[in-house]
């Protein structure tokens, strides 16, 4: 289960990556998303405040996106 949790994770980082370049995927909410899913995995040491503070500013630089064209 860790594994698949780890390998769903690093798919998802890499496509937030992707996005970041090709306006097709959105980026940010898909890398935070593979962040969040590498925390769930039990090898994972990742805090609880690298997560908040990672998903308050996902949020901030996505509502900007969409504010500041």
């Amino acid at each position: 289960m860790a594994i698949t949790l780890i390998v769903v994770a690093f798919i998802l980082i890499v496509i937030g990556l992707v996005g970041t370049f090709i306006p097709m995927f959105p980026g940010l909410p898909v890398g935070w998303l593979g962040l969040f899913i590498a925390f769930l995995s039990p090898n994972c040491t990742l805090s609880i405040w690298t997560i908040v503070i990672t998903l308050l500013l996902m949020l901030i630089i996505s509502v900007l996106d969409y504010v500041i064209p």
